[in-house]
């Protein structure tokens, strides 16, 4: 009984801490979103052109998907080209 009653305390103890002693995982705090600068369809537009040495007048936008296409085959959307002219514009400061 003395030996059952050992391993029974044993058992509560090994439970406890198992389940007391471990730390919880914190929930990640929402990062915040960055809001992009409002640029232009048309500095958008040029500034693609530019990049990809085609006329501006050869580049679509659909405000839909809010897509930029060339030849009918999206290839960047509004905010990834917005992130990369802004991102152009600080490199030219340095």
């Amino acid at each position: 009984m003395n030996k059952t009653l050992k391993e029974a305390s044993f058992f509560i103890l090994l439970c406890s801490s198992v389940t007391f002693g471990c730390k919880k995982t914190e929930k990640p705090t929402p990062v915040e979103i960055k809001k992009t600068k409002e640029i232009s369809i048309d500095t958008l537009k040029a500034y693609f052109a530019d990049m990809v040495n085609i006329k501006p007048s050869d580049i679509q936008y659909n405000e839909k998907t809010e897509q930029f296409s060339i030849g009918g085959y999206d290839q960047i959307d509004r905010k990834g080209l917005t992130e990369s002219y802004l991102r152009s514009k600080n490199i030219d400061k340095k």
